[in-house]
């Protein structure tokens, strides 16, 4: 029998969610996701809408339109 060796899956928590969303406005998504020992693919899985309404498509602010 071949044994396959899996990652370990690591599961946020609701809590650790609405926290991420809340510090995403103000941290990159990389310097979090240190802070939390996850990948920051990780966190886009939680914050993709908030980042996007964020920042335009190369990173900068948006601005009103005008």
């Amino acid at each position: 029998m071949l044994l396959r060796h899996r990652q370990p899956v690591r599961k946020l928590a609701p809590e650790q969610e609405s926290v991420i969303r809340s510090l995403a406005t103000t941290k990159s998504l990389r310097s979090l996701a240190a802070d939390l020992r996850v990948s920051h693919e990780t966190l886009r899985s939680v914050v993709p809408m908030a980042r996007s309404k964020i920042t335009g498509p190369v990173g900068c602010p948006q601005t009103s339109g005008g």
